[in-house]
């Protein structure tokens, strides 16, 4: 079994990494993952995989001379998964903003995945001068997650935690990651425990969080409020495998509100474009920094101890 540990571990690939466990709010704690050295880069993943997740951006942009924080926003990850606490979009935007002036990060480019880019375009909009760009991972401005996905895990929420069939909810994670890539070679069996283990671990506390997420509407809508974000975005598409991902009409939303965005499509990589090609994701990341400058040559982290639960994408 992966533990919180290893899940760490496995991030980091060294023993510079350090794990901060940030409370912003009374029984809400946020994790943040800190790595490297150097200009900033926050990266805010998406529910599924987490920090884990973004290991192979993380190495890079620690090899190209930046430190990196990924924050965990509540009920992802590591994060607290409180009963009672607000988990609208508008409330996540704000702990990113409360754990930035914790650990005192004025400004930084932000990497997102998923419901994450949203949350993130929150904060652009309620603190300028804090977001320098935005890479958005194969996402829009959405107001809840209420994704056909979401809607079936919640459809089949209480049978799963009747039986406590946690092996239910890998399968399930590990055919929706090979649906949504390219290639699905780097979907290993350890990959998907990792990317199982945060949500299986406190399966009544995700499905709590997710369901919230889903239901909360928020206190206003960003669409309006986008047209204030004036700073870079990015927008990467992986261009194989559509099942998922931004929509076209998610697309031309953001094409009519931004300021300056650029959009890319990606060959070689479906919607996790952090796994499958994080060089990309790297590079478009460094282009936004003030200090920008050419990227270190992309390797994959180093190898952990083998066996077969702990085999990486590394020794593909």
């Amino acid at each position: 079994m992966i533990t919180a540990a290893l899940a760490l571990a496995i991030l980091a690939c060294s023993d510079s990494a350090v794990t901060r466990r940030i409370v912003v709010a009374p029984a809400e704690t946020l994790v943040v993952v800190e790595q490297g050295s150097g200009p900033p880069v926050v990266i805010v993943p998406g529910m599924l995989g987490s920090a884990f997740a973004f290991r192979h951006v993380v190495h890079g942009l620690v090899a190209a001379g930046r430190s990196v924080f990924v924050i965990e926003p509540l009920g992802f990850g590591e994060s607290s998964r409180p009963q009672r606490s607000d988990y609208s979009l508008a409330a996540q935007a704000q702990r990113v903003n409360a754990v930035l002036d914790s650990i005192g990060i004025p400004s930084a480019p932000f990497i997102a995945h998923n419901i994450a880019v949203t949350i993130v375009f929150r904060v652009a909009v309620s603190r300028p001068g804090r977001v320098e760009g935005i890479v958005s991972l194969d996402a829009g401005a959405v107001e809840r997650p209420s994704t056909p996905g979401v809607k079936n895990a919640l459809r089949v929420a209480p049978l799963v935690e009747f039986f406590g069939a946690q092996f239910i909810v890998r399968r399930k994670i590990g055919s929706a990651l090979r649906e949504h890539s390219a290639n699905p070679a780097w979907v290993t069996d350890s990959v998907v425990a990792a990317y199982s283990r945060p949500i299986t671990s406190d399966l009544s506390g995700t499905l709590r969080a997710l369901k919230k997420l889903s239901q909360t509407p928020p206190s206003d809508s960003i669409t309006p409020q986008l047209s204030r974000i004036g700073v870079p975005v990015v927008l990467l598409i992986g261009s194989a495998n559509r099942a998922g991902g931004v929509t076209t009409g998610e697309v031309a939303v953001l094409r009519g509100a931004l300021p300056d965005l650029r959009v890319d499509s990606v060959e070689r990589s479906g919607e996790y474009l952090h796994e499958e090609r994080p060089d990309v994701v790297i590079v478009a990341a460094l282009g936004l920094t003030r200090y920008a400058v050419a990227p270190a040559p992309f390797e994959r982290p180093c190898s952990l101890p083998t066996s077969d639960l702990l085999k990486t994408t590394s020794e593909r």
